[in-house]
This record gives structure tokens, C-alpha cells and sequence, in this order.
């Protein structure tokens, strides 16, 4: 049996020698393949040159090869396809540079004159833009024949030099971009161009060379057989393997590369980067934020594979490139923070990175940063940690204080549990009333959360309160409670307090404190609730009914049964009252769902109140009023309803007052379980009226 396979042998520049089997028709992207796990050189960072092939071994084998190759390019290309490509408006950025190298080697053909595209003597066009490339596909014909007739024109010796330096140059500078796959992804021509191309420089660059008579370095190109380049090696030539990273670094520039050809690019950048160490190592760290969770995985262990951990260079270099998150930079952190801990974890650039996202950013971002605050806090200096700690907590900027604090809060529970002391003193030197309020405000929820009760710092917290604003006094109160339990007594006067001088949108700040700590019976807070309540009227129609449902809970939570009592007449006569004045269909819900949840009972005056919407000449008040009597029979008195009922029917002067009484009289009624002795003669009396008797 033949064997299929063939032997061969390879050279690193080291002078290191390898061997490889590969398929007899393998091409040299396989044999790549191949030495990449015998040569530890990713296929990508690849280039394989034979050395000292003949002319006459490069016109039998090598020539007529490529000549092939760029007919069955030329013979892919659809008109459909060119058609599509030369109408695109703006191409991207790849396929445009694509369709450059094309322009460039045939704009000083004699069959593309019709095209009308300036070239200089040298035969370099003088235009190169889109516009340039579209009239060079304006005649798919001319096109074609051009492409077709190109290896004669080169055997004659008319096709230039300089726009042949000028395509090799680009195409050089596409790298792995400059690829027929690649470029297929974007256009079907575009690929076939590439294709041409790629095969018509090589072949320009063998005939040149064997026309001269010279030995040749022919490196070998990937969709090629490797037999064909084996049948032209000399006895003495050499077949050398060069690692390069500049593909990779091609592909990673590259806006259009697929995301395969991006991580295989990072994986090769981890295995040659150590060798040009900064410039690989700055390039994958801007990968480590990327908005694709497998690039940033890729970069991730790129630097873990390429980079020894505990490498102070290496994180100077990641820190220079890595975005500073303490500025709110809106990028992926937990790469980034992995590769600085794996770099050096305890490089004092690290741990301000990671102390500098604890507190901005969105919540998911800050608990990032406080896992990784976390794994470097045990070893690292504990006073410098609660130092950075409180700078970063504290540090001024716009809209400040930041929220949520819940993360940069348990970091610094964890730093002060180590360095107590260091702790509270930071956060004294900022609990004085000459600091700016939000401050004041920080440090002291910051107290609450990391120290212990103690006589200075309770007497701080006390002294500040006293210039606060309501909102910022709300908030210190809730701190010093939450330190000190037996200092109750004092914030619930204090919040009292607040609450009478307190503006509207305030006072729900202070309504909602009382709810949280004021104790059951307190007696200041329940007049202060009642109070509140006695002016509801006035409050529901300049602050709606919010501030009083927490009045009104308030009382529910502190008061006895006789004051609960009270404040739901006077919360639910304020509901009704407005109700009728404005058919509020929001509040009508707002008024059911209290009822509903409080099983509260409506009483004579709010049936009353409500009545009084049927006189409205709105028919939609008066429609929001009918319902909302009908829908709080189940929570009051039916009597109570009934009566408020007759007398509308007995004493309004307005007809569609009273049919709207008369048609829920008797649904008040049947709800009170028992007939009601005003009710019939009302309803007779109604029917005597012959304008109303239809109705």
C-alpha cells in the first residue's frame, strides 16, 4: 500500500528543526495546522518561506499554477455580483481596500481605457476613492477581459512596476483581512477579487524574478498545495518558519474580522506576545473591556498564558491602558480586574482601580469591583485600605453623593474590621457640621454600618443635624437611630420637629421616618399625624393625597383604636370630597384599594361628599362619583348611604342629580339588608314628577 502521507521538514529561525506528516494533498493552511502543535506557532502568526527555488523550477511548477488560479477567480465572478458591489453607496472599509488593490493593477490596462480613470506616467491612478472603484466596474465586459489577459500583459512586459509596488503594499497592510473567506462575508465579487489578486501578485513577483534568471525566497501561501512548493525545493533549499505577529495584530485592527479570527488572533498574541512583550501585552489589554464576553475571556487568558503573574511591568503596562472606572466609564470590569490581580495584586495601582469602581457604575458593576476588594483585602495594608476606602466613598464629583452606596459600604465594613480605629477616625473627621452636607450625610450612614455606639461619635452625629436640610436631617436621623437604639426617643422628636417646618415634598420624607421608628403611642408624632390630618382638605388640593395616607398610617401604627377612627374620617372625607370636585379616576382607585387593604369604614359624611359630585355639569364627574358610591357600599354604612341618597332626590333642583340618586337607592338599599322607610316616598315622589317619571 502506497503511503499517502508526506515527510516535511522545517526550520525555525533558532535553527531548531521539525518534522511534520502531512496529507500528500494537504495545503499549506494544513501544514500550518500541523506545526502549530509541533512548533508552538499558531497558524496565524505563521510564515513559511522556501529558499532558493530556481527560475526554471518556478516556470514549470509555480507559473502556471498561479496562472489557474487567477482564471477560475476570474471565471467566479458573477455579473449579478458586480452589479451589487458597484451600486453599494458605502462600502466597508475592507471590501473598498479590496477593490483598491484590483484598481490599482489594472488601471494602466489598454482594455480599461473606456473607464476613463486617470493614471500618472508611472501608471499609478490618480484617484483612488469609491467613486474611482465604481468606474472601473462601469463595463463588467472590459473588466473581465482585463483580468483575463493579465498574465499575457505581464509576460509581455506591460503591466508597470509602481502600481504593482503600490497593490503588494496595500494588501500587505490588510494582512489577514486581505483574505477571499474574509472577504466573502461581505461581497460574493469582492472575494473573487481578492482571489485574482492575491494569485496575480504572486505570479507577477515569480515571473519578474525568473525572468531576471534568479534564485528566488517563495513563502508559501495558505489555499496552495504544499507538493506543489516540495517538487520546486532544491536539494540544498530550506524550508524556514518565521513567527510574525503582525497578522494577528491585522486582524485585531480589523472592524469587520469575525469574532473566530479575533480570538484566534488574541490566542496568538498569548503565545509570541512575551516577545515583543509591551506592544502585545497594551494590545490585548484593550480587548479585555470589549463588549463580547469571549474576546474579553480570550484576552483574559492570553495574558495569563503569556505573562508570569506577580509582574510589576506588566501591570504598569495594564494600567496605563485599562480604563480608570472610578471616572464612570461605562465598560466590562471583571477582566480587566482579573488580569491586574493576576499582574501584580499587590501593586498600589490595583488596588486603587479596584477600590476606584466601588461606587460607580451601575449596581452589578460596583459588586464586581467589591468581589475582587474582597480578594485582595486580607493581604493588603489594612490602614492604606480603609484610607483609599473613605478617599474613594468621599470623593467629590457631580451628583454627588452617588447611589447605590451598598457596595463601597460593605468594603468599607470589611477594611474597618481590620483597621478599626483608622475608620473611625476618618469618618469623625468628616461628621462636623462645616463639611458639605452630603458628607455629613455619607459619613453618617457610613457610621452606622462599620462602627460601634460610642459618646463622641454620638455626639457628632447630634451636633450635625442641626443645619441639615429636612431631606439630609431625615437621613442622618435614620443613621443615628440605626447606631444607637436607645437615642429613639430623640429622633422621633427631632423628626417632629422637621416635620413642622418641612415643605411639602419634605414632609413625606418625615411622614415615611415616623412610619419606620416612631413607637407605638408616641404621643408627639400622633398629634403631629392628626394635626396633618385636620387640614386635609386644604392639603389634598396642594399636595394630593400621598402625604395623607401616611398620615394616616402613621396613626394607624402608634394610635389606639378611637384615634385610627378619627384620622380614616378625616383621611376618607378628604378622598371623597376631592373625588367629587374633580373626578379624579386615579384617586378613585387610590380611595378602593385603602378600603380594600384596611377594611375601612366609610361613614355618613363621606357618602355625603361624594353625593355632591351628581350636581356637577361634567357628566364624566359625575359618572367617577356614582361609582365610587356604588363601590364603597360594601365598606360603609348602608343607612348612612341611604339617606345621603333621599336627600338628593329630595332637595336637588337638578334633574340628572336626582335619576342618578334614584338609580342607586336601590342597590343601597338591598345592601343595608333591611328596607329603609325614606326610600319609597322618595322614589313616589320622584314619580310624580312627569319629567322624570320616564327616566
Amino acid at each position: 500500500m502506497v503511503d499517502a502521507r508526506v515527510a516535511v521538514e522545517v526550520q525555525k529561525i533558532t535553527g531548531e528543526t521539525f518534522q511534520c506528516h502531512v496529507d500528500s494533498d494537504a495545503t499549506v493552511q494544513q501544514l500550518k495546522t500541523s506545526l502549530a502543535r509541533e512548533a508552538s506557532v499558531p497558524a496565524l502568526c505563521q510564515r513559511l518561506l522556501l529558499r532558493g527555488v530556481s527560475s526554471d523550477a518556478a516556470r514549470e511548477h509555480l507559473l502556471p499554477f498561479f496562472a489557474c488560479q487567477m482564471q477560475r477567480a476570474v471565471d467566479l465572478i458573477e455579473r449579478r455580483n458586480l452589479g451589487e458591489l458597484k451600486s453599494l453607496m458605502r462600502p466597508p472599509p475592507d471590501l473598498l481596500d479590496c477593490c483598491r488593490v484590483v484598481l490599482h493593477m489594472l488601471v494602466g490596462n489598454p482594455t480599461m481605457a473606456a473607464s476613463r480613470i486617470a493614471h500618472d506616467k508611472v501608471g499609478l491612478p490618480r484617484e483612488t476613492d469609491w467613486r474611482a472603484c465604481q468606474r472601473m466596474m462601469a463595463s463588467p465586459q472590459d473588466l473581465l477581459e482585463a483580468m483575463y489577459s493579465f498574465v499575457e500583459d505581464v509576460r509581455r512586459g506591460h503591466v508597470q512596476a509602481q502600481p504593482m509596488q503600490a497593490a503588494e503594499e496595500l494588501a500587505a497592510q490588510l494582512g489577514p483581512r486581505f483574505t477571499p473567506g474574509l472577504q466573502r462575508r461581505l461581497s460574493g465579487a469582492g472575494a473573487a477579487f481578492c482571489e485574482w489578486a492575491l494569485a496575480a501578485l504572486t505570479f507577477y513577483r515569480l515571473h519578474m524574478a525568473a525572468a531576471a534568471g534568479n534564485e528566488v525566497s517563495v513563502e508559501l501561501e495558505d489555499p496552495v498545495p504544499v507538493q506543489l512548493y516540495l517538487a520546486c525545493k532544491s536539494v540544498d533549499g530550506l524550508l524556514s518558519l518565521v513567527a510574525d505577529i503582525e497578522p494577528a495584530v491585522k486582524v485585531l485592527s480589523s472592524a469587520t474580522a469575525g469574532s473566530a479570527l479575533q480570538i484566534e488572533a488574541l490566542e496568538a498574541l498569548g503565545s509570541l506576545g512575551p516577545k515583543s512583550s509591551e506592544r502585545a501585552l497594551r494590545l490585548l489589554a484593550s480587548w479585555l473591556t470589549s463588549s463580547s464576553l469571549d474576546l474579553r475571556k480570550a484576552a483574559l487568558h492570553a495574558i495569563q498564558q503569556g505573562w508570569q503573574a506577580d509582574d510589576e511591568e506588566c501591570a504598569t503596562v495594564l494600567l496605563e491602558v485599562l480604563p480608570d472606572f472610578s471616572t464612570g466609564v461605562a465598560a466590562p470590569r471583571q477582566e480587566a480586574l482579573e488580569a491586574l490581580l493576576h499582574a501584580k495584586p499587590d501593586h498600589v495601582g490595583v488596588l486603587d482601580r479596584i477600590v476606584g469602581g466601588l461606587n460607580v457604575g451601575n449596581e452589578g458593576d460596583q459588586h464586581v469591583s467589591l468581589s475582587y476588594f474582597e480578594r485582595v483585602a486580607e493581604a493588603a495594608d489594612a490602614e492604606a485600605l480603609v484610607q483609599r476606602t473613605l478617599a474613594q466613598l468621599f470623593r467629590d464629583g457631580p451628583g454627588r453623593p452617588p447611589a447605590p452606596q451598598e457596595a463601597i459600604m460593605n468594603a468599607l465594613a470589611l477594611a474597618s474590621a481590620r483597621a478599626y480605629g483608622q475608620a473611625r477616625a476618618g469618618l469623625l473627621l468628616r461628621l462636623v457640621p462645616t463639611e458639605p452636607h452630603w458628607v455629613q450625610v455619607l459619613a453618617a450612614a457610613a457610621a452606622a454600618k462599620v462602627l460601634r455606639e460610642d459618646p463622641e461619635l454620638l455626639a457628632a452625629m447630634s451636633a450635625c443635624k442641626h443645619n441639615l436640610g429636612t431631606e439630609d436631617q431625615v437621613s442622618l436621623l435614620q443613621s443615628l437611630v440605626a447606631l444607637s437604639p436607645a437615642a429613639l426617643g430623640e429622633v422621633v422628636a427631632s423628626l417632629c420637629l422637621a416635620m413642622e417646618k418641612a415643605e411639602a415634598r419634605s414632609r413625606l420624607l418625615v411622614l415615611r421616618a415616623l412610619i419606620l421608628h416612631a413607637p407605638e403611642g408616641d404621643e408627639g408624632a400622633l398629634s403631629l399625624a392628626l394635626q396633618y390630618l385636620g387640614r386635609s382638605s386644604s392639603i389634598m388640593r396642594q399636595e394630593g393625597c400621598e402625604g395623607l395616607l401616611l398620615a394616616a398610617r402613621l396613626v394607624r401604627k402608634i394610635g389606639a383604636e378611637a384615634a385610627v377612627k378619627e384620622s380614616e374620617a378625616m383621611l376618607l372625607d378628604a378622598l371623597t370630597g376631592h373625588l367629587a370636585r374633580t373626578g379624579d379616576k386615579f384617586l378613585l382607585l387610590t380611595l378602593l384599594s385603602w378600603c380594600r387593604d384596611f377594611s375601612a369604614e366609610v361613614g355618613s359624611s363621606a357618602f355625603v361628599g361624594l353625593a355632591k359630585g351628581f350636581r356637577k355639569q361634567n357628566p364624566q364627574i359625575r359618572e367617577v362619583c356614582a361609582r365610587a358610591f356604588e363601590r364603597l357600599l360594601p365598606f360603609g354604612n348602608a343607612h348612612a348611604a341611604t339617606a345621603a341618597l333621599v336627600d338628593v332626590i329630595q332637595l336637588d333642583h337638578f334633574d340628572w342629580s336626582r335619576v342618578l340618586a334614584a338609580n342607586l337607592l336601590p342597590i343601597a338599599v338591598e345592601a343595608g339588608d333591611s328596607e329603609n322607610s325614606r326610600a319609597v316616598p322618595a322614589l313616589l315622589e320622584l314619580a310624580k314628577d312627569s319629567n322624570l317619571a320616564a327616566a
